[in-house]
């Protein structure tokens, strides 16, 4: 096992716990009390964890793979800091265990190309058999089953008239019909046992699969959302993102304003290799491409189109005395704010710590998201440690 810490795997053993009983009560049909605690998206997957199912070979995608968990990507996933392959290889594991546990297999849908990478929520939900193809009263087997790209429905529980859309799915009303609590518009008066399906009630404030602004004021608390800054811009820094990307945000000491998409800023050494990251792993096929050297400089190549003209080129970017990377004008930069990019709670943590990176103590965090506030504090400190010094 991975992790051995005895005070971690006795939380586990619990989480399994917790697991196993509320698996005994959907699998029975039965529905939770009002009252009842929500369980925590992490005890599914620490619950694999704890049983020793660290790893299962499925064919939920037509062909054998094989699918393992550790403890790093179900803390990963419970602080939202999963990357998208963590999110992947934990929704097959979650598929192969449910299927292991229940003799039951049940598929995460809809395709992972077709739409942001899992989050916790999103596996909660997605934990229920996805609806057929037809409408019918069956269980689709695999993603291949969802409905086709405009097909026509009507909600099972508030009876609204619905479009399938891959690219932008109709969470809170196609999955009614295995979760009742989450359709926006449900009936009072609709509580027939023999239609319910088994369902968890989502955790106060998380009405919706895909709505991270919820998600992250439960997380966070609604005081701290409320009282930390949205996107600092006069204070020494500037949180940046790839325009229309949501990437990031990257901590910028700012060469130029805001309004200036175009325009060169200073970043740290880790910051500029988060860039490049998310540039490889999201943007692989944009024409552009950069690389690392030994002395500390960075080299972008873009292929012929990228750019205005036709022609193809490079750019070497030299760190300045501090350190510090002046990157710019090859994509149009965009301030990062919640208000207008879906976010995770670990990017709003890291942003709201970086928002208050002068203030004497840090703003009230939970636990779990603690340590990318202080991350986001500390990468704004380095930024701006010599923010008065001569610029490019």
């Amino acid at each position: 096992m991975p992790d051995t810490d005895p005070a971690y795997l006795a939380d586990l053993q619990a989480a399994h716990a917790r697991y196993t009983a509320r698996l005994a009560e959907i699998t029975a049909g039965g529905r939770p009390a009002p009252d009842e605690a929500s369980p925590r998206i992490h005890d599914w997957t620490d619950a694999m964890v704890a049983s020793g199912h660290l790893s299962y070979t499925t064919t939920g995608r037509g062909t054998p793979v094989t699918v393992t968990v550790t403890t790093a990507d179900t803390r990963a996933l419970a602080n939202h800091t999963a990357t998208p392959a963590q999110h992947r290889a934990l929704a097959d594991a979650v598929t192969a265990f449910l299927a292991h546990s229940t003799g039951e297999p049940r598929t995460l849908a809809p395709s992972y190309g077709t739409r942001p990478p899992l989050r916790t929520y999103d596996l909660l939900v997605l934990l229920h058999p996805q609806p057929p193809a037809d409408g019918g009263g069956g269980r689709a087997t695999s993603p291949t089953d969802l409905p086709a790209d405009g097909a026509t429905g009507t909600c099972h529980t508030c009876h609204t008239p619905i479009v399938w859309k891959h690219d932008e799915p109709p969470y809170g009303h196609w999955l009614d019909r295995y979760d009742a609590d989450l359709c926006p518009r449900k009936k009072e008066e609709d509580d027939d046992p023999g239609h319910a399906p088994a369902t968890y009630s989502p955790p106060s404030g998380i009405r919706h699969p895909l709505n991270r602004a919820d998600a992250t004021a439960q997380l966070l608390g609604e005081e701290a959302i409320a009282a930390a800054p949205p996107a600092p811009t006069g204070d020494g820094i500037l949180l940046l993102t790839v325009e229309g990307s949501g990437y990031g945000p990257y901590v910028a000491a700012p060469l130029a304003p805001a309004e200036q998409p175009w325009a060169e800023h200073l970043f740290t050494r880790d910051t500029a290799e988060q860039i490049v990251t998310d540039l490889h792993r999201h943007d692989a096929d944009c024409g552009l491409t950069a690389r690392w050297h030994e002395d500390g400089t960075l080299t972008f190549t873009w292929e012929p189109g990228y750019l205005e003209g036709d022609k193809p080129g490079t750019r070497t970017i030299t760190p300045t005395e501090h350190g510090l990377y002046p990157i710019g004008g090859l994509w149009p930069w965009d301030e990062w704010t919640p208000q207008h990019y879906d976010h995770t709670a670990g990017q709003a943590a890291f942003a709201h710590g970086a928002a208050a990176y002068r203030d004497a103590a840090p703003a009230p965090c939970p636990d779990a998201l603690t340590e990318l506030y202080d991350r986001g504090r500390a990468e704004a400190h380095r930024v701006t440690l010599h923010r008065d010094a001569p610029q490019p």
